[in-house]
């Protein structure tokens, strides 16, 4: 956008001033504003009109055409065309603009503060400025700017026009492949779902990947009390699960910045997906070689859990990411923010959503919704238990508190006997 908006030659010089040049917006160094003449009504006599070509007794000559001897036109004036109005309307002032993208750097972060990664802190000191470089080629009309998450995982801004609100979403430590072909896989299917305006995967623009999608408003539903309206809504997730695994993905685990799937099964999925934030490794020194060999040999390598052809999945579902509107009626607004899981078993994500750290009530309806089409068959109940064991004992490893995680060997051990016999 032009720094100038408005030409004092077009506006004043028809109001009887005299000046050249135009007046920058932001108050910066261009041309002075002219002063002010005398103007008709106030005292002061009509400017002199200029006598016409017969008065001199001479023909006045032809106007050449540009590009035919013509003079070169005026420069400095406004970008928008000579008007009697005034004031003239024009786009928001560029000075306002920037104060509102500047409002989102963080310089001011403590460097001892040990939450936050360096790939966060450097993104933080100057997000205003990413955030101006991402949108604008959108060609909205922003009038507000809001950081509306900050983690470590992922920062989001939300973006407030005219007629809308839009998230710009960054992931400073991982990308945001996982996320945006699980959008596009269920675009089409009408899905309670974000829409995917735009993203970008190769970090050419700025140095970490991001999308912008749709605001979704509402409320999360782990901020809602465990009770009627908590089962309702998980019903209704339920089914929007059911309908989105009829979704065949194209490969399994999750896809790299350049559309590929490494994944070469659905075991070597699931040891791909215990290796990230080093799982495995901390549940090797929780429960023992022994234990773990155990657990390996149950879940991952058991054959009951083969799966031959992937399906989508969101590899993460839990109340904090599903939204809700709450009034006469109860109604999903949208399941957000896929996991690193995103192709694989469908029977994944409802032994995540039946995870015991849950609502009574998130679970029991889930599973109401998820069944409403068809029950579960034996081997697929045999083969959720044994999937549920396994992403128990992942998700108490990353989010489980101290008795927790004390408490978990001696779990594992007695769902492992269970297991065990015929």
């Amino acid at each position: 956008m032009s720094r100038y908006a408005v030409g004092w030659d077009d506006v004043l010089c028809r109001r009887g001033f005299r000046g050249t040049g135009s007046v920058p917006l932001s108050g910066g160094t261009g041309a002075k504003r002219p002063e002010k003449g005398p103007q008709r009504g106030h005292g002061a006599a009509a400017p002199r009109k200029r006598p016409s070509a017969g008065a001199r007794g001479r023909s006045a000559p032809k106007k050449a055409r540009r590009g035919h001897g013509a003079a070169a036109p005026r420069t400095g004036g406004s970008m928008y065309p000579p008007t009697w109005g005034w004031p003239l309307r024009r786009p928001r002032p560029y000075a306002m603009l920037w104060a509102m993208w500047n409002a989102l750097n963080r310089p001011e972060i403590d460097p001892a503060d040990a939450s936050y990664s360096e790939a966060r802190r450097r993104i933080l000191v100057r997000l205003g400025h990413y955030a101006a470089l991402l949108v604008g080629p959108l060609n909205l009309r922003p009038r507000a700017a809001t950081i509306h998450a900050n983690d470590n995982q992922r920062i989001e801004v939300r973006i407030s026009t005219p007629t809308s609100h839009i998230l710009l979403i960054i992931a400073p430590e991982r990308d945001l492949a996982p996320e945006a072909a699980w959008l596009r896989a269920l675009a089409a299917l009408n899905l309670p779902i974000p829409r995917l305006i735009a993203h970008d995967l190769t970090c050419g623009t700025v140095p970490f990947t991001y999308a912008i999608e749709g605001y979704v408003s509402g409320t999360p539903l782990d901020r809602l009390d465990d009770g009627p309206h908590m089962r309702v809504l998980a019903r209704q997730l339920g089914r929007t699960l059911r309908r989105a695994h009829q979704v065949a993905a194209a490969g399994f685990g999750r896809p790299t910045v350049a559309g590929r799937w490494p994944a070469r099964g659905w075991p070597e999925a699931l040891r791909a997906w215990l290796a990230y934030d080093e799982t495995w490794a901390h549940a090797a020194e929780l429960l023992g070689a022994e234990a773990l060999a155990a657990l390996c040999a149950a879940t991952i390598e058991h054959p009951a859990l083969a799966c031959e052809r992937a399906y989508v999945l969101h590899g993460q579902v839990e109340p904090s990411r599903v939204y809700a509107t709450l009034g006469d009626t109860t109604q999903i607004e949208a399941l957000t923010r896929p996991g690193e899981l995103i192709g694989g078993d469908p029977l994944f994500d409802l032994a995540h959503a039946l995870l015991p750290r849950h609502p009574a009530a998130f679970r029991q309806g889930l599973r109401e919704g998820y069944t409403a089409m068809g029950q579960l068959a034996p081997d697929q109940e045999a083969r959720l238990r044994r999937l549920s064991l396994l992403v128990h004992v992942a998700d108490t490893i990353r989010y489980g508190t101290a008795p927790a995680l004390a408490a978990l060997p001696a779990a594992v051990a007695a769902e492992l006997q269970v297991l065990a016999t015929p």
